[in-house]
């Protein structure tokens, strides 16, 4: 649900180019560390620009808590 989330801020990656609904334009890619910092990436596929943002201690998970969230994700 969307009341489960929590505003961290914003990423704006503005595209020169847009492309038709469907094709893929940016891409974006999430990193956290083990101290809870997200790092959160876009890049445009068509020039290469790409923006990053980083906020820190945003997740406040104890071990068991995270351990939980990892063994219902879906195996790959």
């Amino acid at each position: 649900d969307h009341e489960d989330n929590t505003y961290i801020g914003n990423l704006k990656l503005e595209i020169e180019n847009p492309k038709p609904a469907g094709q893929a334009q940016a891409s974006i890619t999430f990193e956290v560390d083990v101290d809870g910092t997200l790092t959160v990436g876009a890049e445009d596929n068509e020039t290469g620009e790409e923006v990053r943002a980083t906020f820190e201690g945003v997740f406040h998970m104890d071990s068991d808590e995270l351990e939980t969230k990892q063994k219902a994700l879906p195996s790959q």
